[in-house]
């Protein structure tokens, strides 16, 4: 069952934020597993363990496995999804009207002294 335009606004903002606040958790827990990287991965390509993609931290680079790189950049490509998913739920919800929402088209006739 579709819910009408009013649900939607009182429970799509709720929403919007819940997502938008995943998606900046996301992106912190991304930033600090990037500097841990930064501080705990070596600093030379080694191809023996398969540590041949870079990751450059300001200037100082590290070397990434596979594994470890596809973790960091999808967790960073997740937090961008839920935070834009957020505005998104945002904007529609603050967008969608009913039939009552909105003014008066003849109120505002009277308002202004117009007939």
């Amino acid at each position: 069952m579709l819910m009408k335009s009013a649900q939607w606004r009182i429970r799509g903002r709720p929403l919007a934020g819940v997502l938008g606040a995943i998606g900046i958790a996301l992106g912190l827990a991304s930033w600090v597993l990037g500097v841990n990287y930064g501080y705990t991965k070596p600093p030379s390509p080694n191809t023996a363990d398969g540590r041949v993609y870079p990751l450059n931290i300001h200037g100082y680079i590290v070397y990434l496995n596979t594994q470890e790189q596809y973790f960091l950049y999808g967790l960073q490509v997740v937090a961008g999804l839920f935070f834009v998913s957020g505005i998104s739920v945002d904007v529609i919800s603050s967008r969608r009207k009913t039939g009552t929402d909105g003014p008066n088209p003849d109120f505002l006739r009277k308002e202004n002294g117009n007939p």
